[in-house]
């Protein structure tokens, strides 16, 4: 099942809060139950992410055929990777 424009909205909006470095991941687990989501760092992926939204760069996941990959298209998305990225010291 795809990602809608709404959800994809619905999560912007909470990984945008100012808090969502520490409690984004469990709030968005539980607004979207239905959604695949997994956590790594900014530097683990190498592909361009699909949107950026405060601290984190969002990469779509497809995962058609057993196989689970990077894509760019949303009809393709099954799933988040939420890529935390480093703040600066």
């Amino acid at each position: 099942m795809a990602i809608t424009e709404d959800e994809m909205r619905g999560i912007a909006a909470i990984l945008s809060a100012p808090d969502a470095r520490e409690t984004g991941y469990a709030t968005l687990r539980g607004r979207y139950p239905h959604i695949m989501l997994t956590r790594c760092d900014a530097s683990d992926l190498v592909e361009d992410p699909f949107l950026t939204v405060g601290a984190f760069d969002l990469h779509l996941v497809d995962m058609t055929d057993h196989c689970v990959r990077i894509t760019a298209d949303p009809a393709e998305a099954h799933g988040l990777a939420l890529a935390l990225r480093r703040v600066p010291a």
